[in-house]
């Protein structure tokens, strides 16, 4: 084993599936060099997607932001809750419940 010269060899690491590179005699250096930039573009890659998962976490938990985007949508939802609730209540309180409208009926 001279110096300079090397070899890749792959194996499972410590049995959990992962991939490990060695360097041993051959012409395995640039090997080992092409591996290590792989790895560093992957890395690469995966941070740019947990900054933009972070980015669109930050603006989907941003409520302020979110009412700013959907005010039409939540004023309309809104309005029409109240709406609801007042016709329940008018219902309610005039004397059009059920069991009176059934009262009424039977009696002709």
């Amino acid at each position: 084993m001279g110096e300079g010269a090397h070899r890749v060899v792959e194996g499972h690491a410590e049995r959990r599936g992962t991939t490990r590179a060695v360097e041993t005699d051959g012409m395995g250096g640039e090997r080992v060099r092409a591996l290590g930039r792989e790895i560093t573009e992957m890395r690469e890659r995966l941070d740019a997607l947990v900054d933009e998962l972070d980015r669109r976490r930050h603006a989907a938990l941003d409520w302020r932001g979110q009412l700013r985007r959907h005010a039409l949508g939540v004023g309309a939802s809104a309005l029409g809750l109240a709406a609801l609730a007042s016709a329940g209540l008018a219902l309610h309180a005039g004397g059009f419940s059920a069991n009176r409208m059934r009262r009424r009926f039977r009696r002709g």
